[in-house]
């Protein structure tokens, strides 16, 4: 897949690389089968509680699991279905950020028409079209599926300012693991390696914006640390 480089609403450029057409596929059968399973489950116990209540159970199930397992995987663990992330896959914002609610939803819905005709006929199709294998639920939701690369190490300056961080906290970090995904650190990353390099003005702009950013998807309150000091702490967490 053709490398996609993209400007985050801060403005600085992310390099993405989407995922090939093969590990998306082998996600795609290992979350299909998951959801099989779990509704073929639901079936047996369905049984178990008679005709009327049965149907009513397993249609509920059913509809519950097609619907809903992708956006409650995606939502809680950064991106990921279980198949993507056996297949070291993840949604993505277009601009590289982090899947929103929204997003994920409008994907799920899509999902039906991908699926049409026949078993991932229109998706399929649209995957091999589109140069950056973005099928109609990513080009609807404005998403992009990427295939997961190695952290680069953290630089020592960096990494130093895990002493006496506020941040470092057990539920804080279980949130920068499920809600900062590797683009979005690497982006960290950058910034504050040529923070020195800015312009006053320029350098307290984005580091306001990124700090802004940080705050809502960690649902900080006002006691935290704010703008770039508020990047400083989360990086070394991530």
């Amino acid at each position: 897949m053709t490398p996609l480089r993209v400007s985050t609403p801060e403005g600085v450029a992310v390099d993405l690389q989407p995922a090939g057409v093969g590990r998306r596929c082998c996600a795609a059968l290992a979350d299909l089968l998951l959801v099989l399973s779990l509704v073929g489950l639901a079936e047996l116990v369905a049984r178990l509680l008679g005709a009327t209540i049965g149907t009513l159970v397993a249609t509920t199930a059913g509809f519950v699991l097609f619907w809903g397992y992708h956006v409650v995987c995606e939502l809680r663990w950064g991106g990921r279905s279980l198949g993507k992330l056996a297949c070291g896959l993840r949604v993505v914002d277009a601009c590289g950020l982090p899947l929103t609610p929204a997003q994920s939803v409008l994907r799920s819905v899509v999902r039906a028409a991908d699926l049409l005709p026949g078993s991932g006929g229109v998706g399929l199709a649209a995957v091999l079209a589109d140069p950056h294998g973005r099928r109609l639920g990513d080009l609807v939701a404005g998403t992009l599926v990427v295939a997961e690369r190695a952290p680069r190490p953290l630089p020592a300056a960096l990494a130093a300012g895990l002493r006496h961080n506020s941040l470092d906290t057990p539920l804080l970090r279980r949130r920068i693991a499920a809600r900062i995904g590797l683009e979005e650190r690497e982006l960290l990353i950058d910034f504050l390696l040529r923070a020195d390099g800015l312009t006053p003005e320029a350098r307290l702009s984005l580091g306001t914006r990124l700090g802004e950013r940080l705050g809502r998807i960690l649902e900080l309150g006002d006691g935290h640390p704010q703008g770039e000091n508020l990047v400083r702490a989360v990086v070394p967490l991530c």
